[in-house]
């Protein structure tokens, strides 16, 4: 009995042993499966933890002994890169129908109103009505001007402008200098709505001598036998339309009318002018908004009635230039084509047409930063008493008066900006003129101190240059060239023209009152016939002016202009010294 409960006491022991031994086990299993991440279980793995088990299952009851330390391992994972495949032998493509129903949704938009913004500007600057100049040089040269003006208005603008200037100084070697400019000025301006009318009387009596000899070889010639004066009283009026819509036509129309009466001891001339000026300009609307075009009519006519004394012989004459001009403007993008023409009716003893062609091409290269342009043109120009005179005053009473013709003018250059304050342009131009009006020594006086107008056809290349520099009431410099170059068919030389001119200018505003004035102008050398044989050279001419300006209060300044301050003896017609340094002093008074 003892020993069938000893036996039976070690069975049960035994199964129990076995029984721990195998929970031992697979706790310790799974603790070493559960401290991976699942991402490692392959189907391999998966597969030895089921057999695992199985044998865990058929050891209970068997007893194990372990011999060394266990070392858990883990094969390794295989992904499988093989996708699913499934090949269908029958396409089937269904037929879709569709359609949309429109469906109309009300919007709604209520504008609302903005407040006007407000900019707040500077005040305008107070205006004076009136200034006055007054002035005071050596060769005793008085020097008035006065102008008087209405204020601000935007119904009408009024003025008067008087001026007085004068020298009585002496030139060696020549006879009496002096002489004496006067003007007096009256114009008006009325604006309407959508044109501006105007208008302008002008009174002009300028005096001059013909000191162009040497006193010494002709002492019966005094200052009254060698005095010549013009009186000038012209008059102007016009309208202009003030449409500012560039698709908006635009006009104006302008009449000028003026006496001229010159003389001198033994002659006297007088010259009748009316031009008639007006021009219809109507833009069209093209699909591309790059693209504009533009007709111009133009129309233009001068009369001129001319008639001369001298003693025991009057004549009288008359002349009619008329020119028809029809242009038209096309722009495409960056490229300008003025097409046009001049269409003269010639008459005065005779009557003939002349058509001159007006071409030209401009490329706006880059918003106006440069522009080339090349073109062709031509014109008619009545050589006048009014002209002749103004350019040259030592003119004879009755000088050969002409119409010069620019029977083709072709040209080319570029033009642009260098900068916002900074101008240039430079252009060539070749003119086949027919009647280039020349001035000489009249040969039929003894003293040789008048001109007289001679012509003659020519060919002309002329280079002209500019470039300006400007800052709003700080600063200005202009400077300009031309060179000329003469071919003619039979004169020796081009008399009395320079081959070059130059010009440069500019003020210069600093420490707040004083203004700096420069002016310096270069005339090349000329050549003058004082007979048939005998030709002169007259020597280049370089002229320096400076002035100053210091601006004591805001209405009264004072200023002083120095002429000529290299005291050159410059002579620009033969016989015809000009003054010395000279100088100028006075004030300016605004009220």
């Amino acid at each position: 009995m003892t020993k069938k409960k000893t036996y039976l006491n070690k069975m049960i022991k035994k199964k129990n042993n076995m029984k721990k031994e195998g929970i031992i086990y697979i706790i310790f299993l799974g603790a070493i499966l559960l401290s991976f991440p699942a991402k490692l279980f392959s189907q391999d793995t998966l597969k030895n933890i089921k057999d695992t088990i199985q044998k865990t299952e058929e050891l209970k009851g068997e007893q194990i002994n372990i011999i060394s330390s266990y070392e858990p391992t883990i094969q390794e994972a295989f992904k499988l890169n093989e996708n699913p495949k499934m090949n269908d032998t029958i396409l089937y493509v269904p037929n879709l129908k569709y359609s949309i129903q429109p469906v109309k949704y009300n919007t709604f938009f209520q504008v609302e109103q903005i407040k006007p913004a407000k900019v707040i500007g500077e005040s305008l600057i107070k205006l004076n009505r009136n200034i006055v100049k007054i002035g005071m040089g050596n060769y005793t040269s008085p020097y008035f001007e006065l102008f008087l003006n209405n204020l601000r208005s935007k119904e009408y603008a009024y003025g008067v402008r008087l001026k007085h200037l004068s020298s009585n100084g002496k030139i060696s070697d020549v006879g009496f200098p002096g002489y004496s400019d006067n003007e007096i000025e009256l114009n008006g301006k009325k604006f309407f709505k959508t044109f501006t009318t105007y208008a302008a009387i002008n009174y002009q009596r300028n005096g001059y001598h013909l000191y162009g000899y040497n006193p010494e070889d002709f002492p019966k010639l005094n200052k009254d036998s060698i005095t010549q004066v013009y009186n000038y009283i012209g008059v102007n009026a016009g309208i202009t339309s003030n449409y500012i819509d560039s698709l908006h036509y635009n006009y104006f129309a302008d009449i000028n009318y003026y006496l001229l009466g010159g003389k001198n001891v033994n002659n006297s001339n007088k010259e009748n002018f009316l031009n008639l000026t007006s021009m219809y300009k109507r833009p069209f609307k093209m699909k591309d908004k790059l693209n504009r075009s533009q007709l111009n009519i133009g129309l233009n006519a001068d009369f001129y009635n001319n008639s001369f004394n001298i003693p025991d012989f009057n004549i009288s004459r008359n002349s009619l230039l008329l020119c028809f001009k029809p242009q038209y403007i096309l722009s495409i993008d960056k490229i300008r084509f003025d097409i046009g023409t001049n269409i003269y009716l010639d008459a005065d003893s005779t009557s003939k047409f002349r058509i001159y062609p007006d071409l030209k091409i401009t490329l706006n290269v880059s918003n106006n930063i440069i522009i080339p342009y090349v073109g062709i043109n031509g014109n008619a120009i009545k050589n006048s008493i009014y002209s002749i005179y103004n350019e040259n005053p030592f003119i004879t009473t009755f000088p050969d008066l002409r119409k010069s013709y620019n029977k083709l003018n072709a040209y080319g250059g570029i033009k642009g900006t260098l900068s916002p304050d900074l101008y240039f342009s430079v252009k060539g131009s070749y003119t086949n003129i027919e009647n280039l009006p020349l001035f000489i020594n009249d040969t039929n006086i003894s003293a040789k101190n008048k001109f007289i107008l001679i012509y003659d056809d020519a060919d002309l290349f002329n280079l002209h240059a500019e470039i300006s520099y400007k800052q709003i009431d700080k600063i200005s410099i202009i400077a300009s060239g031309d060179y000329y170059s003469y071919a003619m068919k039979n004169e020796k030389e081009v008399w009395e023209k320079p081959n070059y001119l130059f010009n440069i200018s500019g003020f210069y505003h600093f420490l707040s009152k004083y203004t700096l004035k420069c002016n310096i102008y270069m005339i090349g050398k000329t050549f003058a016939r004082e007979s048939y044989l005998i030709k002169k050279e007259l020597k280049p001419i370089v002229d320096a002016n400076l002035g100053i300006e210091y601006k004591f209060k805001k209405d009264l300044s004072f200023y002083i202009n120095l002429n000529n301050i290299l005291n050159q003896q410059n002579m620009r017609w033969n016989n015809y010294p000009v003054q010395k340094f000279n100088f100028l002093a006075g004030l300016s008074y605004s009220f």
